[in-house]
């Protein structure tokens, strides 16, 4: 019964509508054919000095 319970709850709950079984996305790229960044501030000191 738990082995039941453990492989049908998460197809119970999308059924439901309370969210994907797995929410991980895997994601694989060749070297250099993407990029991802996230966005905010940052100070950046080149040869002891802050450019403007």
């Amino acid at each position: 019964m738990r082995r039941y319970v453990a492989e049908r709850q998460p197809r119970i709950r999308v059924e439901v509508g309370w969210g994907p079984v797995e929410a991980f996305i895997s994601q694989t790229h060749r070297a250099g054919a993407g990029a991802e960044v996230d966005f905010g501030d940052v100070t950046v000191w080149i040869g002891g000095s802050r450019p403007t």
